[in-house]
């Protein structure tokens, strides 16, 4: 019932905004703000073409890429740090300065070292979902109970077993609100590499319809990048809400058997 209910709220509230952008867009005398039909029918025409098709192609090639690279990269040093305190205690501010520092700063850097090119942009996304995967999973298996450890070392089990049914769903939560808090950020990531020399991606279409005041393009290569936005999100909320559910009546399992 309350799945629902918030259903009905998002659809709800999501019509009534477009219906106020389409009534206002419709009488806009601003030649940067086209009409939304307008929009909707050249994002259609466009990115449903092959040309369309091969940028949000390269976009989520990139995207899946350095994002798989960067998650990976941020668990294992997260639970190497959790191991070796002491290492911790000395890169922890240095990982929270690479956080900081925003990513388009780092742009010069990695085209000096990668050049224009897909390794560049997968390189800058995977710096971006690096730092927190790292720092969420990391706070979180410091957060793991101490007992819990002991308990596992008095019945003798082996590293990779406490690790499968001791550490791992301790993690689990920290770690994929890391993911979760990653995802935006890896979409923004690649959006702003694609806008610097590229004739490929959705970036780059952005920016070249802008430069060549090709406003209705633009816009409607923002609207692409809210819906893919919101259906990632949607769709790693489910995939969440799957794995928790099913940690959860593990746990119960265990607990009653």
């Amino acid at each position: 019932m309350k799945r629902t209910t918030g259903w009905l709220i998002e659809t709800g509230s999501a019509l009534i905004f477009l219906l106020l952008w389409w009534g206002v867009s419709a009488y806009a005398e601003n030649a940067f703000f086209p009409p939304l039909p307008a929009m909707l029918h050249d994002a259609w025409f466009y990115w449903s073409s092959p040309p369309g098709l091969a940028d949000i192609t390269a976009t989520l090639h990139n995207i899946v890429i350095g994002f798989i690279s960067g998650s990976i990269a941020g668990l294992i040093t997260a639970l190497l740090l959790g191991g070796l305190r002491f290492l911790a205690i000395v890169l922890v501010p240095l990982i929270e300065l690479l956080r900081a520092t925003p990513n388009v700063i780092l742009l010069p850097v990695t085209i000096s070292l990668l050049g224009i090119g897909n390794e560049m942009k997968q390189l800058n996304i995977a710096i971006a979902v690096f730092c927190p995967v790292m720092i969420t999973t990391l706070d979180g298996y410091l957060r793991i109970p101490r007992q819990w450890q002991e308990t596992a070392q008095v019945f003798s089990l082996r590293p990779l077993t406490t690790f499968r049914y001791v550490t791992l769903p301790a993690l689990l939560p920290a770690m994929l609100t890391g993911v979760h808090i990653a995802i935006p950020l890896a979409l923004i990531t690649s959006i702003t590499s694609e806008m610097v020399g590229e004739t490929r991606g959705i970036g780059a279409v952005i920016l070249n319809a802008q430069n060549s005041f090709d406003i209705t393009r633009m816009w409607s290569g923002v609207l692409l990048l809210a819906l893919l936005g919101f259906a990632i999100n949607k769709a790693f909320i489910a995939i969440k809400s799957l794995i928790l559910t099913r940690l959860h009546k593990d746990a119960h399992h265990s607990t009653t058997a």
